[in-house]
């Protein structure tokens, strides 16, 4: 079991566009299993639509509304939900409420953390978007593509119960959310 950390090894890193992210676990931290980090989104914000070759990733909603689209299925989640996007598959989230965005955003497996470090220092040494975009494909198997033009709302959370890896995504309330 590994400890929770005191907080002092947390690292933050300002967003170009607002917000911020905060490094939780590492890879490093985890031996490599798993990785977490924490968003905080303006409204109307969020990341590009992209997928990850190499990692899966689960979204917990800490605070705040999400839009989260995976391929062409569109999940409305609040403070409480979760919801599981397989490797491979395009996806991005959006704060759709009036107040700031907070995600637990946990890959797995880990490693792809250390890709908002890299873009940081990147852009803090006046390499710009492209740049950083080119780094992203070839260091951490990102690919990015323009949002689909047509979206669908994904299945009701209540009549379409947690899957496993490869399945359909769901959006659910956490087991936990009314203790």
């Amino acid at each position: 079991m590994m400890p929770a950390k005191d907080g002092t090894n947390r690292r933050t890193i300002a967003r170009p566009l607002g917000g911020a992210v905060t490094i939780l676990v590492s890879a490093e931290d985890s031996g490599g299993s798993m990785s977490m980090i924490e968003t905080l989104s303006p409204p109307g914000s969020g990341p590009t639509y992209h997928r990850h070759s190499r990692e899966d990733e689960t979204f917990y909603v800490v605070s705040g509304t999400a839009e989260i689209l995976l391929e062409t299925r569109s999940f409305q989640c609040k403070a409480g939900d979760h919801i599981f996007g397989p490797r491979n598959i395009f996806h991005t989230y959006r704060n759709v409420g009036q107040d700031p965005l907070k995600l637990v955003i946990v890959y797995c497996p880990g490693g792809f953390e250390q890709s908002f470090l890299d873009s940081e220092e990147m852009l803090q040494a006046g390499k710009n978007q492209e740049d950083v975009g080119r780094m992203l494909s070839e260091r951490y198997g990102l690919t990015r593509k323009p949002l689909p033009t047509k979206t669908r709302p994904g299945p009701n959370a209540a009549a379409d119960p947690p899957r496993l890896r490869g399945s359909p995504p769901h959006c659910s309330a956490s087991p936990h959310a009314d203790e």
